[in-house]
């Protein structure tokens, strides 16, 4: 089923899967890399689909420090977040993560309401966090992670891995190349 439906750019297995979606949330990062290519292609389904969409940035992830201003040892920090809920543009400009207000700037090119997040735990730790944060998500968008590299297995970033946190929300494969599908889940989940 690699056709579209009613003239959809998306695959139509994908659009009937994810037709009816209200927030459509993805990975990005501060590279054109599959992190970033999930985040271009949660854009695209939730302009297809008429959703909202929320990017969890993943190069914000550590083990020592946090992304935020605000929590932790930080001084004056009123009016600043601190992992609870979207990060505004203004904020992400003092922050010095102008990449992540061009993707804002390019999900309002696209007509579609979007919101940022900044990851704060390593590898898959973040993305149960993510989704707790954002329980409205229904779709899920992310790289393939069949073949993770060395830090990405060590990390726990695995298709395995997400399977396990996402629930019933639906999973979209988003390829380097564009193309989108929907993850096959084992039987046994």
């Amino acid at each position: 089923m690699n056709g579209t439906l009613n003239g959809s750019s998306l695959p139509s297995d994908v659009a009937a899967a994810i037709a009816g979606a209200r927030l459509v949330g993805a990975p990005t990062s501060d590279k054109e890399d599959e992190w970033s290519a999930a985040a271009h292609a949660a854009i695209r389904i939730a302009r297809e689909v008429g959703a909202r969409v929320v990017l969890a940035d993943v190069s914000t992830r550590s083990w020592l420090t946090t992304p935020y201003l605000a929590g932790g040892v930080a001084a004056d920090a009123e009016g600043l977040s601190s992992g609870i809920g979207a990060v505004g543009r203004d904020e992400l400009r003092l922050l010095g993560r102008q990449y992540l207000v061009a993707q804002l700037d390019e999900a309002a090119a696209a007509g579609v309401d979007a919101e940022m997040w900044l990851a704060t735990k390593p590898g898959i730790r973040s993305l149960p966090l993510f989704l707790q944060q954002f329980p409205d998500i229904d779709v899920l968008v992310g790289p393939p992670l069949d073949r993770p590299s060395l830090g990405q297995w060590l990390g726990g970033d695995t298709i395995d891995g997400v399977r396990s946190r996402v629930g019933d929300r639906t999973l979209v494969v988003a390829h380097l190349d564009g193309r989108l599908s929907l993850d096959r889940r084992s039987s046994n989940d």
